[in-house]
């Protein structure tokens, strides 16, 4: 019986999570960076967003499928209640990516963020994964960005996640969550993983 775990990643991650993200800068449009990561490039990632966000990895029996992560992509102090997400698996068909963004979701409205943002390059396989999960399309950037030849639009997705108060709680930062409850979120989105 394979081993599922979902957890907070650690530094010693980066050369597994930097494999993940290289075969799709390497072989697709999901992201548009020219050239993969680095370790190093990897490991300061997780250091920046991981400290204020959750970011995510996925095991399969001690070794890295996927990764889900948070970040803020406006400084402004008004966007505290928004984060983008983005998520990359090594392996299809087994929900790895469905149940990190389940996880990534749950954690966030624990942490106090109410909206969820999130960039592709549009395509139908893209489009289809965030809206069975509750995104809604909210735009497009029409031959914003070339790769492999091509022109490709991006498209924004976005979806509420929280109330809209007109006092709204402070954020809280990935640290201040408690460990059981984080815990327990990840146990939960495990179960969903066909392993």
């Amino acid at each position: 019986m394979t081993k599922v775990q979902i957890r907070l990643a650690k530094l010693e991650d980066a050369a597994q999570l930097a494999a993940v993200f290289a075969h799709y800068v390497e072989n697709t449009t999901a992201s548009l960076e020219a050239a993969p990561p680095t370790e190093e490039q990897m490991a300061h990632r997780i250091r920046c967003y991981g400290a204020e966000y959750p970011f995510l990895v996925c095991e399969l029996d001690g070794e890295i499928a996927g990764y889900a992560y948070a970040f803020r992509r406006f400084e402004e102090q008004a966007f505290d209640w928004s984060a983008f997400v983005s998520l990359y698996a090594s392996i299809g068909k087994k929900g790895i990516s469905r149940a990190l963004l389940a996880a990534l979701e749950e954690t966030l409205r624990v942490m106090g963020i109410l909206n969820l943002y999130v960039i592709t390059v549009h395509n139908s396989k893209s489009q289809y994964f965030h809206l069975a999960r509750g995104f809604t399309e909210a735009g497009r950037l029409r031959e914003a960005a070339f790769k492999e030849g091509r022109w490709r639009d991006l498209a924004y997705y976005e979806k509420s996640i929280g109330l809209h108060s007109e006092d709204p709680e402070p954020l809280r930062k990935i640290g201040e969550v408690d460990p059981v409850k984080l815990e327990e979120i990840c146990k939960r989105a495990e179960k969903a993983i066909r392993a």
